[in-house]
């Protein structure tokens, strides 16, 4: 190796390392707990990695790249003038994004379960991995302590190390490594579990993936210290113009598509309803595209859709 990849003091260097590219931490683990396809899959399928956490092979989101190397995050490696491009394309969606998706592969292999990245639906029972398309094989049973078989304890120790090796370069420290061997013992001592060494495998692996060093190239050290609160910002009096965006992971709901209209019963609904649940955001009745065809059975009657729905105006109206 080169020697800068096996320099201790380089490690302890809080300027060195850097976090993780989220598709690198989601080989990291395919790969490292042995991913195997399902009899008859060829190939490992994974779907909308670039919606979900950001990156995914030949899906650049320009030519740039998905990151611009210069990029330096708030906070305090800002301050510090570091760079951090993989921070770049890491918003709270795409955190979330990527731990579900992992947790969902632990847990019941690749499908769509509760996140997941796979492109088939599937039982979604955690430890069945009939239905999925590929799943983690790694495995280290444990029938109990026998003349070849070690305590509990250390065969979590024995497992747990394995584990922080193989995802962590050995860097899980001292403190996270007991917290996931406690829970590692606690589930191999549940003698109502049908596989209790299986799960306590798949409890292991999900507390590993939301470790710092799992998500990071240097060590970690804790200080115990709390952080403070901010102070929150004074007003300086000044005047100014502000760009506020807000990123929404849908926003074609229904009060946003199909609007009441004209209706003339008991009660208004565009008034009484849409108007009282919408507010600020609601369309407004003149922008709208009303639906002229005949209705039945319904509260208003007329409705209107979204101004930009001009072409489906015209497919209901024919």
């Amino acid at each position: 190796l080169h020697p800068e990849a096996r320099s201790v003091n380089l490690d302890a260097d809080p300027f060195k390392g850097s976090l993780r590219e989220p598709l690198l931490r989601l080989m990291a683990l395919m790969r490292g707990m042995e991913i195997q396809q399902a009899k008859g899959t060829h190939v490992v399928k994974m779907d909308e990695l670039d919606l979900k956490i950001g990156q995914m092979a030949h899906s650049f989101p320009s030519v740039f790249s998905f990151m611009l190397p210069e990029y330096s995050p708030g906070g305090r490696a800002g301050a510090a003038t570091l760079v951090g491009p993989e921070t770049m394309i890491m918003d709270m969606p795409k955190v979330v994004g990527l731990l579900n998706g992992m947790f969902s592969m632990v847990k019941y292999g690749l499908s769509r379960c509760n996140g997941g990245f796979g492109t088939e639906p599937a039982g979604c029972k955690e430890g069945d991995f009939s239905r999925a398309t590929a799943h983690l094989s790694f495995s280290r049973p444990y029938v109990g302590t026998s003349a070849t078989e070690s305590s509990p304890a250390d065969h979590a120790e024995d497992v747990v190390s394995e584990l922080s090796t193989i995802l962590t370069s050995g860097r899980l420290g001292i403190e996270n490594k007991q917290i996931i061997k406690d829970a590692y013992i606690d589930e191999l001592n549940d003698t109502a579990a049908t596989d209790p060494s299986e799960n306590a495998l798949r409890l292991a692996l999900q507390l590993i993936l939301t470790s710092p060093e799992f998500h990071t190239t240097n060590l970690v050290a804790k200080t115990g210290a709390l952080r403070t609160q901010p102070d929150p910002p004074q007003a300086s009096g000044a005047p100014y113009k502000a760009i506020v965006y807000v990123m929404f992971g849908g926003g074609c709901d229904s009060f946003n598509m199909l609007v009441p209209h004209t209706c003339t019963g008991s009660k208004d609904v565009y008034t009484d309803e849409y108007l009282e649940i919408r507010q600020e955001i609601a369309l407004q009745k003149e922008d709208l595209n009303v639906l002229n065809g005949p209705l039945r059975n319904q509260v208003c009657e007329t409705f209107g859709v979204h101004p930009q729905l001009g072409s489906v105006q015209q497919l209901f109206n024919r």
